[in-house]
């Protein structure tokens, strides 16, 4: 009840709607008719839900339209986002972000040494989490196991939610970046990353998989990606310095 029905909570779907509407109102001379018309939609289909108390069932519908709507507005603004430097940036960010994710979940799995049971289930809720259950199975046809899933989400330079794939894409997004002042281009650090995923890649590929070495490989691609990402702040965002 507090989240569909507060308007004053805040991190309630009332309340960041409205705060999503205002927003985009201050700026609705940029947006396309096809844009404004879907803000509108998500904004006024929300508020016409009526406030019952104990009636939780009437937002079903209105969630899915929601969501719908929500949808469309992305859809709309990747479709006519331009590609330029900064998009190359935004992108390349969100790549870097799902290698985080990407590669702690493996090397926490790893790190876990499950017994058979519960190993297949953390498999599989990491497949889930990470939208990758029906490519593995189609790829595999077996149950999920630490090393076949290793091999999918790290290894797999065709899969594009591998870290593999990820960070081919992001050395050619960053491409699209010039050299930064001082600074070596981000592009050099990774290079060699590509490398080594495509060893990694051939090992598992020849069915030679080692806990231990693995574990070693993503401790230390993990630290890469944090001093990629401190690369791109202090290369690009002149009042930013490296994390420490």
């Amino acid at each position: 009840d507090l989240i569909l029905r507060d308007r004053a909570c805040p991190v309630g779907v009332t309340y960041n709607l409205q705060r999503f509407f205002n927003a985009t109102q201050t700026a609705r001379e940029e947006w396309s008719p096809a844009s404004t018309l879907t803000i509108s939609t998500c904004y006024e289909g929300w508020n016409a839900v009526p406030n019952v108390v104990g009636q939780n069932e009437q937002f079903d519908s209105k969630l899915e339209m929601l969501q719908l709507n929500l949808s469309a507005f992305l859809g709309l603004n990747l479709d006519s986002m331009t590609r330029d430097e900064g998009w190359a940036l935004l992108d390349a960010g969100r790549r870097l972000e799902r290698s985080f994710i990407v590669s702690g979940l493996l090397s926490f799995l790893l790190k876990a040494n499950l017994k058979e049971e519960m190993n297949a289930l953390y498999n599989e809720s990491i497949l889930y989490f990470l939208d990758s259950v029906r490519t593995f199975q189609s790829r595999f046809h077996d149950t999920p196991s630490t090393e076949l899933t290793v091999r999918l989400l790290l290894g797999e330079a065709d899969y594009p939610k591998s870290v593999s794939y990820l960070l081919g894409r992001l050395h050619k997004v960053l491409r699209k970046l010039p050299t930064p002042g001082q600074q070596p281009h981000p592009c050099d650090l990774i290079e060699p990353w590509i490398e080594k995923m495509r060893l990694f890649n051939a090992t598992m590929n020849k069915g030679k998989f080692r806990r231990r070495e693995t574990i070693l490989f993503l401790d230390e691609l993990f630290a890469f990606l944090a001093t990629l990402s401190d690369a791109l702040t202090v290369s690009y965002f002149s009042h930013a310095s490296k994390h420490r």
